[in-house]
């Protein structure tokens, strides 16, 4: 995922969501954090469809 603020790139953030073999009712999830000085970003995975290639995302950001 492209992070933008300001309409200028700042960074790119990965997150995830993995789905192990005989553990499907267990997924882990790999949360995005973009560390800064007065915030932090992070984007959550919370669910995706393999047959329709859709994805769904949370995010939220904390001042310091």
């Amino acid at each position: 995922m492209t992070v933008f603020r300001g309409g200028r790139e700042v960074g790119k953030l990965h997150p995830a969501r993995w789905l192990y073999r005989k553990h499907e009712q267990e997924p882990a999830t790999e949360v995005a954090i973009r560390r800064g000085l007065a915030s932090d970003l992070y984007i959550i995975m919370p669910g995706f469809e393999l047959k329709d290639s859709r994805s769904a995302f949370r995010s939220s950001s904390i001042r310091w």
